[in-house]
């Protein structure tokens, strides 16, 4: 098969699609998106309808719509949209984002027609005093409102995000906010840590990133919270409850290939990476220009334990070994041997896995990879 002219030989199980419409741009945000109209939509919906017919198999077992704000598009734009991706079988998990000030129950129903099976919702906090400082146009009462919604329409797998380190965020603010998401029927939480992006508002403004003791005790204290409240921490900033693992995102830390749909989404088919262009221009115009990285060996060796490494059970060496015709332990012996003596990296039943202490210093952790 040929795709985005990479000539492939197999059928990744994996898609991703954005979607870079916004009802408010979050202050933030540096993501591929724009204020959503509905003249961008009907642009953006004839190119997304081609990259999807390029695409050769019609069997996928995980898609994720993110963004963006794929809920700000309008109950009729969702079924004209899902509708593309109606063609596709065998699809075992099938999550979209979304944001609760751009949900309501019709469009949930919406959701459920079309199959998607998980949702996951930027809450990002319950302070109202963050959620003004961010730029989230939601309450409270908008998230429990949409989480009643998802129930009532039959959609049981919901997994939320929550911010950490952000300005003037407490301690206090944050223990209140894990208590309160562990309080709700939500099957997996992420954490992401405030970066600072140069083209976000937070980076137009100035603002500053916080303490680094207090992101580091937020984080450490939120692992300890959420593993003692039901929550099985999997990954470097995710937990789930009742074995809900996100199977989409643990395709990517196992170096699986997936497709990248739409604009400024990114790839992996094989040896070669690609990122489609984050130019609303070049994409209307179908232009497609992308950047494909083409791997050798090396690189693929590396990024396999790069990523398989934010997973807290690791790397299966036996598997590794049998996909990359080495021998793991003896390739990057120095590399291992070093982390190990700092306490960084553990052996375990046949697995390589950072430690408590490597996981708080995962960078360093792989620069002794890089390095070997």
């Amino acid at each position: 098969m040929e795709f985005k002219g990479i000539v492939y030989h197999e059928f990744p199980k994996a898609m991703y699609v954005h979607v870079p419409f916004c009802a408010s741009i979050c202050a933030y945000c540096d993501f591929a998106r724009v204020k959503y109209t509905s003249v961008l939509f009907d642009k953006w919906l004839a190119v997304i309808r081609k990259e999807l017919d390029s695409v050769s198999t019609n069997e996928m077992r995980t898609i994720y719509i993110g963004g963006g704000t794929p809920s700000s598009l309008s109950i009729e734009q969702l079924d004209v949209f899902l509708g593309l991706l109606d063609r596709f079988s065998g699809v075992e998990e099938y999550t979209i984002e979304v944001n609760p000030e751009t949900l309501s129950l019709e469009k949930c129903m919406m959701l459920k027609k079309h199959g998607i099976n998980r949702i996951s919702m930027g809450v990002q906090s319950f302070q109202s005093h963050l959620l003004k400082m961010m730029d989230r146009k939601h309450c409270v009462e908008d998230i429990m409102q949409c989480l009643a919604w998802f129930k009532e329409v039959g959609i049981t797998n919901c997994s939320i995000d929550l911010m950490y380190a952000l300005p003037k965020q407490s301690m206090e603010d944050w223990e209140n906010d894990l208590a309160i998401a562990c309080s709700l029927d939500v099957s997996h939480i992420s954490l992401y840590s405030l970066t600072i992006e140069p083209n976000s508002k937070f980076g137009r403004w100035g603002v500053e990133p916080i303490d680094g003791d207090l992101e580091f005790e937020m984080y450490e204290y939120a692992i300890d919270y959420l593993s003692s409240h039901g929550f099985d921490h999997y990954e470097v900033s995710n937990f789930a409850r009742n074995g809900l693992c996100s199977k989409h995102n643990i395709a990517y830390w196992k170096y699986d290939d997936f497709y990248g749909i739409g604009l400024g989404s990114s790839g992996k088919l094989g040896k070669y990476r690609y990122t489609q262009t984050m130019n609303f221009v070049e994409y209307f115009n179908e232009t497609l220009d992308m950047e494909i990285v083409e791997l050798d060996d090396s690189d693929e060796r590396f990024e396999a334990i790069m990523m398989g490494l934010r997973m807290l059970e690791g790397i299966c060496i036996e598997e590794y070994n049998c996909r990359y015709k080495v021998d793991l332990l003896a390739l990057y012996e120095g590399a291992i041997n070093e982390n190990i003596r700092r306490g960084w990296l553990e052996i375990v039943d046949g697995y390589m896995c950072v430690t408590r202490d490597g996981l708080y210093l995962l960078h360093e952790v792989l620069l002794e990879f890089m390095n070997d």
